[in-house]
């Protein structure tokens, strides 16, 4: 059986057709989303600061004033923003890109125990063994 030649091109022309309409669908859903905002701790703008999309590869520092730009996000996803700076906790914040100005707040972590604290021994407690075991 021999197919006309007006069906392949029409199957030919449907098909790039199709694969162009697909690239333009992906092309419009391409991420265009940002995040914007400053990091900072109780004295102010913390510079030098890690701000990440959780789990993934999108990274960036803060500036001196403690200001920070995201990219290459997708609109209309909630995605978990943190940051982090050597002696502090990870502060984190859900948002849906695109967001301009969030804050986020670093807390240091503790360096110093409570004062009055009263810690209790690790071998305060004596283990008593039977006398039949032989160990006194």
């Amino acid at each position: 059986m021999k197919i006309p030649g007006w069906f392949l091109l029409t199957v030919t022309l449907l098909l790039a057709l199709g694969g162009l309409g697909a690239l333009l669908t992906c092309l419009s859903a391409a991420p265009t989303g940002t995040v914007t905002g400053v990091v900072v701790d109780a004295a102010g703008p913390v510079a030098g600061a890690t701000v990440r999309v959780r789990a993934t590869e999108n990274v960036t520092l803060t500036t001196p004033e403690g200001r920070f730009s995201l990219g290459s996000l997708l609109e209309g996803h909630e995605i978990e923003i943190t940051a982090w700076a050597e002696g502090y906790y990870i502060a984190s914040i859900p948002v849906t890109p695109t967001v301009a100005d969030i804050t986020l707040v670093l807390r240091p972590y503790h360096t110093m125990d409570h004062l009055t604290y009263s810690w209790a021994s690790p071998i305060s407690c004596r283990i008593h063994f039977r006398k039949e075991s032989g160990i006194a």
